[in-house]
């Protein structure tokens, strides 16, 4: 079944990487990158000519506004949408919210449990004195929010 992936992409030296490493384990055939102005201008770029986008079909999405986490929130339920419509399964569509402004992470995530995406996905590892994730060190934490579901599900059935 073919596996779709959104990444929201902010700024910062070392995002590139871990963006790369999440690529590489959730390996999905489509991907759609939500990127501010001065990210898609830095650091997509940086993802883009890796070997792992090597065949990868994308698209790029600027956000109106990377600090509204209700437009983000928005915005991403149009995507979801968007790729449902395109016959992606919900359950196979993956959020990556590593990278970028808080808003975009909350956006994303509070989008993603709205549609009932398969999982969510950020990448952690060994941190430097700036508190930034030591290149080398990623490791990719994926969460399938099932428990969510669930108890929202029981909520309904009860009301």
């Amino acid at each position: 079944m073919p596996k779709a992936m959104i990444i929201t992409v902010g700024m910062g030296n070392t995002i590139a990487h871990g963006i790369r490493s999440s690529i590489k384990q959730q390996n999905p055939n489509y991907i759609i990158f939500m990127v501010t102005k001065e990210s898609k201008e830095k650091n997509l770029p940086l993802i883009l000519q890796d070997e792992v986008m090597q065949d990868k079909k994308y698209q790029e999405f600027v956000l109106k506004d990377e600090n509204d986490v209700e437009e983000i929130r928005f915005e991403t339920q149009l995507l979801i949408e968007n790729l449902i419509r395109k016959k992606y399964n919900p359950r196979e569509i993956v959020i990556d919210y590593t990278a970028g402004t808080k808003a975009m992470s909350a956006g994303v995530v509070l989008a993603g449990l709205d549609k009932k995406v398969g999982s969510l996905v950020y990448v952690s590892g060994k941190r430097d004195s700036n508190g930034r994730v030591i290149s080398g060190t990623e490791k990719v934490i994926s969460s399938e929010p099932n428990r969510i579901y669930a108890e929202r599900l029981f909520r309904e059935a009860v009301n």
